[in-house]
């Protein structure tokens, strides 16, 4: 499988390193003797410095995908082939301690609910001082004025005041504020970043934005920016992948992707999407998202799309063509076969 993102072989071009890269990652359930497929064959690369914006309907992966590459599969979720690659190195075989001592300091994950994602009996500033302090040689002082200045950057009023405070003391958005200002607290390599603006009002999320913009400019930080919010993807992200039902469709330049689609599927998301005058019909994506273990044999987005035909029993690749990739036999653009 080529990987999406990556130069092709007689380019004559030499890549860079990707900071982060995904080869052919599948993911399972174990339940009893079986597994059932939730994630198959996703690869993807990040180059230093780049924002790739990772998009879809609710279950189709994208969460797992992160979490897998940090090793943070819920139990009895397990990776069953592939690779994640960190500057070259297997997350997905290294051991848990050299793994944990990546994790926060060279990668770090924003997570969805942050309400479980942070300690409810210990104070907001010891949880971020105590994970400044378990990567950094830094005295408690100095990691509370670097604790205060994130929370102050991310919009929390009266930030010096605000690192005496539990987490039930917070509302969901500024909880949602405090776990990104602890994400980003040891300037990591690479980000990754689930839904992480979706409890924020317009203002903090754009400030949220242009603080992951400068970290990108200062540090050549990378992120997966995954997120339903297809207008804070136009606006952040260098490239867009799309996936459905575990799977990779599509992958394209924002601008490209946005202004001209290749697969129905991601047509209808971003027509979904679109704000429209009053009277206008909304945009949306006909029937449902099949079950895991129940995907059909050929393409997964075949019984939701108007263009099907025989040739879509069989299940398509995805092939890269020129920057970017697509997993259709029927592009929009090209007349379908009869």
């Amino acid at each position: 499988m080529v990987i999406a993102g990556a130069e092709p072989a007689d380019s004559g071009v030499r890549a860079p390193v990707p900071a982060l890269e995904i080869s052919d990652l599948s993911i399972s359930l174990r339940t009893g003797t079986t597994d059932k497929p939730l994630v198959t064959d996703v690869s993807l690369s990040v180059g230093p410095g780049e924002i790739v914006g990772l998009v879809g309907e609710s279950g189709s992966g994208k969460s797992l995908t992160a979490l897998a590459s940090i090793g943070l599969l819920p139990h009895g979720v397990e990776v069953r082939s592939g690779d994640v690659r960190f500057a070259g190195e297997s997350l997905v075989k290294m051991d848990r301690k050299r793994l944990r001592s990546l994790c926060g300091s060279s990668i770090s994950m924003i997570f969805q609910d942050p309400l479980s994602s942070l300690d409810p009996c210990a104070r907001i500033g010891n949880q971020i001082v105590e994970t400044i302090r378990a990567h950094q040689q830094v005295s408690v002082a100095e990691a509370r004025r670097t604790a205060v200045e994130l929370l102050d950057r991310v919009g929390i009023p009266r930030a010096k005041e605000r690192m005496r405070s539990y987490p039930y003391e917070f509302s969901g958005g500024m909880r949602q504020r405090v776990m990104i200002a602890a994400a980003l607290v040891l300037r990591p390599r690479v980000l990754l970043a689930d839904e992480p603006t979706t409890a924020l009002d317009v203002t903090t999320q754009a400030g949220i934005m242009k603080l992951v913009q400068e970290l990108r400019s200062e540090l050549q930080m990378s992120v997966i920016w995954i997120s339903h919010d297809l207008g804070v993807v136009g606006r952040l992200a260098d490239r867009v992948a799309v996936m459905y039902a575990g799977e990779m469709v599509e992958l394209a330049p924002t601008e490209e992707l946005f202004k001209a689609p290749r697969h129905p599927y991601t047509a209808g998301l971003i027509r979904s999407g679109t704000r429209l005058s009053y009277g206008q019909p909304f945009g949306f994506v006909p029937g449902t998202v099949t079950e895991p273990g129940h995907w059909p044999q050929g393409c997964r987005f075949a019984p939701r799309c108007d263009r099907a035909s025989e040739a879509c029993a069989a299940h398509p690749a995805l092939e890269l063509r020129g920057q970017s990739a697509l997993r259709c036999v029927h592009p929009l653009g090209e007349e379908p076969a009869p």
